[in-house]
């Protein structure tokens, strides 16, 4: 992954709720852009129930394992969840 490919390793917060979102390949947690489409990929792809899941304990603040990334650099724990 590069930094600044998804919010929580730099990109521009594009002022959505992080959210589950779904391809072909499996669920994963997200955020859209303001017109709906799908913006980024915070996580690997995982089972429906693991991403409710792990929705749940991010906004809970006990997540971070769940991103896509060890390195931890501010955007989606910033209050915006």
């Amino acid at each position: 992954m590069v930094k600044g490919e998804t919010v929580h390793s730099g990109a521009e917060h594009p002022g959505t709720p992080l959210e589950v979102l779904n391809t072909p390949a499996g669920y994963y947690l997200g955020f859209r852009d303001t017109d709906g489409a799908p913006y980024s990929r915070e996580t690997g792809y995982m089972t429906r129930e693991d991403a409710e899941v792990a929705l749940a304990e991010i906004r809970g603040g006990r997540g971070k394992q769940h991103f896509r990334t060890n390195e931890y650099t501010g955007g989606c724990n910033d209050g915006k969840l």
